[in-house]
Protein backbone atom coordinates (compact mmCIF):
# COMPACT_ATOMS: atom_id res chain seq x y z
CA UNK A 1 0.00 0.00 0.00
CA UNK A 2 1.22 3.47 -0.79
CA UNK A 3 2.30 5.63 2.09
CA UNK A 4 0.32 8.86 2.18
CA UNK A 5 2.57 11.91 2.02
CA UNK A 6 1.61 15.42 2.96
CA UNK A 7 4.11 17.96 1.64
CA UNK A 8 4.07 21.46 3.05
CA UNK A 9 6.33 24.43 2.36
CA UNK A 10 7.58 26.66 5.16
CA UNK A 11 10.25 29.26 5.85
CA UNK A 12 11.58 27.32 8.88
CA UNK A 13 11.72 23.64 9.93
CA UNK A 14 8.60 22.25 11.61
CA UNK A 15 8.91 22.07 15.38
CA UNK A 16 7.08 18.73 15.37
CA UNK A 17 9.56 17.07 12.99
CA UNK A 18 11.30 13.89 14.16
CA UNK A 19 14.11 14.32 11.65
CA UNK A 20 15.97 17.13 9.93
CA UNK A 21 17.13 16.36 6.40
CA UNK A 22 20.10 18.41 5.23
CA UNK A 23 21.36 18.66 1.66
CA UNK A 24 25.08 18.59 2.37
CA UNK A 25 27.93 19.64 0.15
CA UNK A 26 31.48 18.39 -0.10
CA UNK A 27 32.75 16.76 3.11
CA UNK A 28 29.38 17.32 4.78
CA UNK A 29 29.39 21.12 4.54
CA UNK A 30 26.12 22.50 5.92
CA UNK A 31 24.09 25.42 4.59
CA UNK A 32 23.37 28.56 6.61
CA UNK A 33 19.75 27.46 7.10
CA UNK A 34 20.82 24.01 8.35
CA UNK A 35 23.29 25.58 10.78
CA UNK A 36 20.55 27.89 12.07
CA UNK A 37 18.15 24.96 12.56
CA UNK A 38 20.74 22.95 14.49
CA UNK A 39 22.28 25.82 16.40
CA UNK A 40 26.00 26.62 16.38
CA UNK A 41 27.03 23.82 18.74
CA UNK A 42 24.71 21.31 17.04
CA UNK A 43 26.05 22.18 13.58
CA UNK A 44 29.64 21.68 14.76
CA UNK A 45 28.68 18.32 16.29
CA UNK A 46 26.93 17.18 13.08
CA UNK A 47 29.88 18.24 10.91
CA UNK A 48 32.26 16.39 13.24
CA UNK A 49 30.08 13.25 13.22
CA UNK A 50 29.86 13.36 9.41
CA UNK A 51 33.64 13.59 9.26
CA UNK A 52 33.99 10.61 11.61
CA UNK A 53 31.54 8.63 9.43
CA UNK A 54 33.69 9.55 6.39
CA UNK A 55 30.73 11.27 4.73
CA UNK A 56 32.05 12.97 1.59
CA UNK A 57 28.85 14.66 0.39
CA UNK A 58 28.86 12.90 -2.98
CA UNK A 59 25.63 12.87 -4.98
CA UNK A 60 23.07 10.46 -3.44
CA UNK A 61 25.30 9.52 -0.49
CA UNK A 62 23.32 9.45 2.76
CA UNK A 63 24.41 9.48 6.38
CA UNK A 64 21.98 9.10 9.31
CA UNK A 65 23.09 10.68 12.57
CA UNK A 66 21.61 10.95 16.02
CA UNK A 67 20.97 14.63 16.77
CA UNK A 68 23.32 16.36 19.17
CA UNK A 69 22.09 17.13 22.68
CA UNK A 70 19.73 20.08 22.76
CA UNK A 71 18.74 19.86 19.08
CA UNK A 72 14.99 19.95 18.41
CA UNK A 73 15.18 16.83 16.18
CA UNK A 74 15.80 13.19 17.09
CA UNK A 75 17.91 12.47 14.03
CA UNK A 76 19.70 14.26 11.21
CA UNK A 77 19.92 12.81 7.71
CA UNK A 78 22.72 14.21 5.57
CA UNK A 79 22.23 13.73 1.83
CA UNK A 80 25.10 14.50 -0.52
CA UNK A 81 24.59 16.86 -3.46
CA UNK A 82 28.14 17.18 -4.83
CA UNK A 83 28.44 16.12 -8.46
CA UNK A 84 31.55 15.68 -10.57
CA UNK A 85 32.34 17.91 -13.52
CA UNK A 86 29.44 19.65 -15.23
CA UNK A 87 26.78 17.24 -13.96
CA UNK A 88 23.67 18.83 -12.49
CA UNK A 89 22.27 17.68 -9.16
CA UNK A 90 19.29 15.35 -9.74
CA UNK A 91 16.74 16.57 -7.19
CA UNK A 92 14.07 14.06 -8.24
CA UNK A 93 16.48 11.25 -7.40
CA UNK A 94 17.38 12.95 -4.10
CA UNK A 95 13.67 13.15 -3.22
CA UNK A 96 13.38 9.41 -3.74
CA UNK A 97 16.48 8.73 -1.66
CA UNK A 98 15.14 10.87 1.19
CA UNK A 99 11.70 9.23 1.08
CA UNK A 100 13.30 5.80 1.24
CA UNK A 101 15.62 6.76 4.09
CA UNK A 102 12.81 8.15 6.23
CA UNK A 103 11.54 4.66 6.97
CA UNK A 104 9.14 4.80 9.91
CA UNK A 105 9.60 8.52 10.56
CA UNK A 106 6.24 10.30 10.66
CA UNK A 107 7.40 13.91 10.31
CA UNK A 108 10.54 15.40 8.77
CA UNK A 109 11.79 18.80 7.64
CA UNK A 110 14.05 19.12 4.60
CA UNK A 111 16.26 22.20 4.33
CA UNK A 112 16.14 23.06 0.62
CA UNK A 113 19.44 24.92 0.65
CA UNK A 114 22.99 23.78 -0.03
CA UNK A 115 26.17 25.41 1.14
CA UNK A 116 26.27 27.26 -2.19
CA UNK A 117 22.77 28.74 -1.84
CA UNK A 118 19.04 28.15 -2.12
CA UNK A 119 17.69 25.31 -4.24
CA UNK A 120 15.71 26.65 -7.23
CA UNK A 121 11.92 26.37 -7.16
CA UNK A 122 11.91 24.00 -10.15
CA UNK A 123 14.35 21.72 -8.31
CA UNK A 124 12.11 21.85 -5.22
CA UNK A 125 9.24 20.67 -7.45
CA UNK A 126 11.44 17.85 -8.79
CA UNK A 127 12.39 16.86 -5.24
CA UNK A 128 8.71 16.67 -4.22
CA UNK A 129 7.97 14.56 -7.32
CA UNK A 130 10.78 12.18 -6.34
CA UNK A 131 9.28 11.80 -2.86
CA UNK A 132 5.83 11.06 -4.33
CA UNK A 133 7.24 8.54 -6.80
CA UNK A 134 9.19 6.70 -4.11
CA UNK A 135 6.22 6.40 -1.76
CA UNK A 136 3.77 5.20 -4.45
CA UNK A 137 2.88 1.53 -4.68
CA UNK A 138 0.39 0.03 -7.13
CA UNK A 139 -1.85 -2.24 -5.09
CA UNK A 140 -5.18 -2.21 -6.90
CA UNK A 141 -5.17 -5.99 -7.34
CA UNK A 142 -3.89 -7.04 -3.93
CA UNK A 143 -6.39 -9.11 -1.99
CA UNK A 144 -5.32 -7.76 1.39
CA UNK A 145 -4.60 -4.09 1.79
CA UNK A 146 -2.93 -2.96 4.96
CA UNK A 147 -3.45 0.58 6.19
CA UNK A 148 -0.88 0.35 8.97
CA UNK A 149 1.51 2.89 7.46
CA UNK A 150 0.99 6.31 9.03
CA UNK A 151 1.08 9.32 6.77
CA UNK A 152 4.40 11.10 6.32
CA UNK A 153 4.33 14.84 6.96
CA UNK A 154 7.20 16.39 5.03
CA UNK A 155 8.03 20.08 5.40
CA UNK A 156 10.24 21.56 2.70
CA UNK A 157 12.05 24.61 4.04
CA UNK A 158 12.40 27.14 1.20
CA UNK A 159 13.45 30.77 0.92
CA UNK A 160 10.58 31.71 -1.43
CA UNK A 161 7.58 29.91 0.08
CA UNK A 162 5.03 31.10 -2.50
CA UNK A 163 7.08 30.07 -5.54
CA UNK A 164 7.97 26.72 -3.94
CA UNK A 165 4.29 25.98 -3.24
CA UNK A 166 3.48 26.65 -6.89
CA UNK A 167 6.33 24.39 -8.03
CA UNK A 168 5.25 21.53 -5.78
CA UNK A 169 1.60 21.85 -6.83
Amino acid sequence: MSRAVSITIAAAPAKSADMLVVLAGASGALSKQAKAALGAAGARAVERAANLEKFKGKMAEACMLVSPAGAPFDRVLLVGTTTEGEAKTDYAMLGGIVAGALGKVNAASVVMQTESGDVSTSDIGAFAMGVQMRTYAFDAYKTQKRDDKPALVLTLVAADVGAAKAAVK
